[in-house]
């Protein structure tokens, strides 16, 4: 066991998949995890997918065949490789493809890690061009995705527990007051109890979210006996709620930073809550109901959360 670049290096477990450390069979096996751990929605899922096997056939048109023989160069070439428009133009890149694609890779190469089919991550020192907009924005699915897979650790620590929350339509504030007692797995909800700005709500969670929230409260004990306090999932009990709040959102800084996310000025912990409200809003196209999700009482805090003019009939944001 040594280390290398400051990380601990461990021993690899190949399976039999990965037997010759190809490339292929390593897109084939984290596809498989994306599956059976169903952090990634299926539309993320999908255009993950094809971007992973898309790169390894580029690799594989660069002579490189194995996941050991990727390096950052190769990387960051296919980042910013030219493409066709639909009119089938060859073109530079555009920004947002740029982002798509290192999204993906970073994606790929975090759950290969998991995996143990590697040590490396060439997609760390990757730069592409920053979004137009510093304007604070909900994140997009794929950077949704980055930040699930980015905030899962070996133990069940706060900070898959606090993404999970968040990206539920939890807020920073409500965070401190979350306990393992509100959780109903069963049920795949979550009590959200409100703040000073927000109305105590249910929130629906998804397979991902039930599976990192169970495991962080069964991770938890409880310090005094009988159980009359249930642990909180991402803050301790005691401290003001300007106090739990900052802790949490230090939590999702370190997230954010972890997934490659943190050089975006657009992107702040709001902008997880927002994804939520967003998703609800492109879901049934009522800012009314991605205002319910959240707990705002005001249209137009919600309208300006999500980036959306909803008094412009055109609409958009």
């Amino acid at each position: 066991m040594v280390t290398a670049g400051g990380q601990l290096l461990l021993p690899l477990g190949w399976g039999p998949a990965m037997a010759d450390d190809s490339l292929s069979a390593a897109v084939a096996a984290v596809t498989g995890a994306w599956i059976g751990d169903g952090v990634l929605a299926a539309q993320t899922l999908d255009k993950f997918g094809l971007l992973i096997r898309r790169f390894a056939r580029y690799a594989a048109a660069h002579d490189v065949s194995t996941l050991a023989d990727v390096d950052p160069g190769l990387v960051a070439k296919f980042v910013a490789a030219k493409g066709r428009t639909r009119h089938g133009i060859v073109s530079q890149a555009a920004v947002a493809t740029m982002h798509n694609r290192r999204a993906a890779l970073r994606a790929f190469y975090r759950t290969a890690r998991r995996l143990q089919l590697t040590l490396d991550d060439p997609t760390t020192d990757i730069d592409v061009p920053a979004r137009t907009s510093s304007a604070q924005r909900p994140l997009s699915d794929d950077e949704a995705a980055l930040v699930r897979l980015f905030s899962e650790h070996a133990t069940p620590t706060r900070h898959a527990a606090t993404a999970a929350l968040l990206l539920a339509g939890a807020h920073t504030a409500e965070l401190g007051h979350i306990s393992a007692a509100d959780i109903d797995p069963q049920a795949a909800t979550v009590w959200a109890h409100g703040s000073s700005k927000h109305r105590p709500r249910i929130l629906r969670l998804d397979s991902w979210s039930v599976r990192v929230l169970t495991e962080r409260a069964a991770h938890l004990t409880d310090p005094l006996p009988g159980g009359a306090h249930p642990p909180m999932l991402c803050t301790g009990a005691h401290g003001s709620n300007a106090h739990k709040q900052a802790r949490v959102c230090v939590t999702v800084r370190d997230i954010l930073t972890r997934a490659g996310l943190s050089d975006d000025n657009g992107i702040r912990p709001t902008s997880l809550t927002a994804y939520a409200a967003r998703r609800e809003f492109d879901r049934t196209g009522r800012i009314e109901d991605a205002a319910h999700l959240i707990g705002s009482p005001s249209l137009d805090t919600t309208a300006a959360l999500i980036g959306y003019t909803w008094h412009d009939p055109g609409g958009a944001p």
